[in-house]
């Protein structure tokens, strides 16, 4: 069992790493730069010639651009940040913490928390700056699940079926990705439909490019989903399968999209913040950040998030991707808490002897 000077020392390990994550010079620089951020438009300029944009767009697209313009500065703080902590003991702060009996190990653990729920905070903050800007919003929906689709080309009058696996879709809509295939007819006529027995809705689209087409769940039925999608006229029409067939429910307002964008970055930068510390053991801080950085542009580039969603950070690009539309994603893979406690703790190991 730990001292009682031994815990009073954790505990202001705890706060100081704490504030220091909040150090006001950082905190405060980077809330005024995104409130700044938050008075401009974000909406592209094609959407607006071309009359595409919703409220809803014009808020998801707002938090979308504030997040990841947050998110990228505090990714790379947070990196030095963390590759700091084994210089700064190695300077003369271990003799303070070491005027106490502690552990090692209990200090880094305590050092590891105090810096992440700053970082917390520090989210949590951004995030009430976020929707201060983007106004909070409406009802939405959550995507519910995903299913995997093949590549698949249709030319004029063909159609084809996508039986929808695992649990039965009840309520909400399905959205399948679809693009015109290049050809003598830059454009082509679409018609999706959901089908349930006899159930069937359907709607009509005209394509010019790639989109993600929507077409309510009927109701009132217990038969299998089946969606059937024509090519009806025009040219040649393609089947995206880079992007899996969705099915969205109503569910929340738009700004629980933060909420799952903190609870997100928390573990996610929890884990590079203690990787950070490690490799700060081993290498100069510049280069345990750059090393921790560059690992993580490997876990959020790719299909790795849609791959393995349970690696912390990767699947928030798609994360912030959904949040743009002013929709919300699914809940977080349950393993990531797990991952981010397991990355910051055995990072120990790999920073060696911390005196």
């Amino acid at each position: 069992m730990p001292s009682v000077e031994g815990r009073g020392r954790y505990g202001e390990l705890f706060r100081l790493w704490m504030k220091r994550s909040l150090a006001p010079s950082w905190s405060l620089s980077l809330l005024g730069l995104l409130a700044l951020l938050s008075l401009a438009d974000w909406t592209p300029s094609a959407l607006q010639a071309g009359g595409l944009t919703t409220p809803r767009l014009a808020r998801g697209l707002e938090r979308q651009a504030l997040w990841t313009i947050a998110l990228l500065l505090v990714s790379g703080w947070t990196a030095w940040h963390g590759a700091r902590v084994m210089g700064r003991w190695r300077d003369g702060e271990w003799s303070w913490i070491s005027s106490r009996p502690v552990a090692a190990f209990r200090v880094w653990l305590a050092t590891w928390a105090g810096a992440s729920a700053g970082l917390g905070l520090l989210l949590v903050a951004v995030g009430m700056v976020v929707e201060v800007g983007a106004g909070l919003g409406a009802e939405t929906v959550r995507l519910v699940a995903t299913q995997e689709v093949d590549d698949a080309r249709l030319e004029p009058g063909q159609t084809m079926e996508v039986h929808w696996q695992g649990d039965t879709p009840t309520t909400g809509t399905v959205r399948v990705f679809l693009r015109s295939s290049p050809g003598m007819d830059p454009t082509t006529d679409v018609r999706v439909e959901a089908r349930r027995g006899k159930k069937v809705a359907h709607t009509e689209v005209r394509l010019d490019g790639r989109r993600g087409v929507e077409v309510e769940v009927p109701t009132q039925s217990n038969r299998p989903l089946i969606v059937v999608i024509t090519d009806t006229g025009g040219g040649a029409l393609a089947l995206d399968g880079s992007t899996p067939m969705e099915w969205w429910r109503p569910a929340g307002y738009e700004w629980f999209g933060s909420c799952s964008v903190i609870w997100r970055a928390f573990l996610g930068l929890s884990a590079l913040l203690g990787l950070a510390m490690g490799l700060g053991g081993r290498m100069s801080a510049a280069s345990a950040a750059g090393l921790s950085a560059c690992l993580l542009l490997m876990a959020t580039t790719g299909d790795v998030g849609y791959r393995r969603p349970w690696i912390p950070l990767a699947d928030l690009p798609a994360v912030l991707t959904i949040v743009g539309e002013g929709r919300l994603p699914m809940s977080g893979h349950l393993l990531l808490p797990l991952v981010a406690i397991a990355v910051g703790a055995s990072a120990w190991c790999l920073a060696g002897r911390v005196r």
